[in-house]
C-alpha cells in the first residue's frame, strides 16, 4: 500500500492486515501468560465445583460458537449419576483449557466432523510433583480417583512422530489438510500449565487417519 503496489483503498489488504495484527497480538498474549503460569506469577482462583454441572456449563455455552456452529458436538457422560463428583479448580482456567482443546479438535476435522465430550472417572497412580511453592522441595501424590474430561474427535488424526511434541510451545507439526492452522502454537502448552497447577494430568492419543482424543484430569476432594 505505502508502496503503491497494491491499492490502499482496496477492503480485503485493510482485512488481511487486520487478521495478521490481530493473530500476534493474540500470540503475544498467549506468550505472556504463559511466561508468567511458568514462573508461578499468575494467581488462581480455586473454588469447590461439581465437574458435571460445570462440564455441562460449557458445553452448553460453546457448542453454538459461531466459528464452529457446522460441527457435531455430544455430550458423553460415564460417572455413576448418583455420585456427586467435587473438584477444587479455578473455573476460568478449565474453560480455557476446554476451549483450547475444542478450538484445536475443530481446526483437523474433515467434512461431517464430531466433536464427543465425555466425563469419566479414573483412578491416576502416585507420582512425583515439583512443587515451585514450597522452596522446589518434591511431594509425593497420593493414589486417588480423579474425574477425566476427553475431547474426542473423528477428524484426520495426528502423525505418531508428532505426538512427543504435541504439548510444546510453538510445535505445530504436520501442517493441516483440512483446514489452515492459525493458531499461535501456545494454546496446548498453557493447557498444560493450567491442568499441572490443579494437580491433574493432560494427554493426547491418536491414530492418523481416525481421529484424535485429548484428555486432562482433576482429582477429586471431599464437599
Amino acid at each position: 500500500m505505502i508502496d503503491g503496489v497494491v491499492d490502499k483503498n482496496e477492503p480485503k489488504y485493510f482485512r488481511l492486515v487486520y487478521d495478521k495484527t490481530l493473530h500476534l497480538s493474540r500470540m503475544m498474549q498467549d506468550l505472556r501468560d504463559l511466561t508468567k503460569m511458568e514462573s508461578r506469577q499468575i494467581k488462581f482462583d480455586f473454588q469447590k465445583q461439581h465437574i458435571r454441572r460445570l462440564i455441562n456449563v460449557l458445553y452448553e455455552r460453546h457448542q453454538v460458537s459461531s466459528d464452529i456452529s457446522t460441527v457435531r458436538f455430544r455430550f458423553l457422560d460415564y460417572t455413576p449419576g448418583e455420585k456427586d463428583l467435587v473438584v477444587k479448580v479455578d473455573s476460568i482456567r478449565i474453560e480455557q483449557v476446554y476451549m483450547n482443546l475444542i478450538h484445536n479438535a475443530v481446526k483437523h476435522l474433515k467434512e461431517n466432523g464430531e466433536i464427543m465430550i465425555e466425563l469419566d472417572l479414573a483412578n491416576v497412580k502416585s507420582n512425583t510433583i515439583t512443587d515451585n511453592h514450597q522452596d522446589e522441595k518434591l511431594f509425593q501424590q497420593p493414589d486417588r480417583e480423579h474425574v477425566v474430561i476427553r475431547v474426542r474427535d473423528n477428524g484426520e488424526g495426528i502423525p505418531s512422530e508428532n505426538l512427543p511434541y504435541i504439548f510444546e510451545r510453538f510445535y505445530k507439526g504436520r501442517r493441516s489438510t483440512s483446514r489452515q492452522q492459525s493458531g499461535s502454537g501456545l494454546g496446548l502448552a498453557i493447557s498444560r500449565e493450567i491442568i499441572e497447577r490443579h494437580n491433574g494430568t493432560i494427554g493426547v492419543s491418536s491414530q492418523e487417519g481416525e481421529g484424535s482424543t485429548f484428555y486432562f484430569t482433576l482429582p477429586l476432594c471431599d464437599e
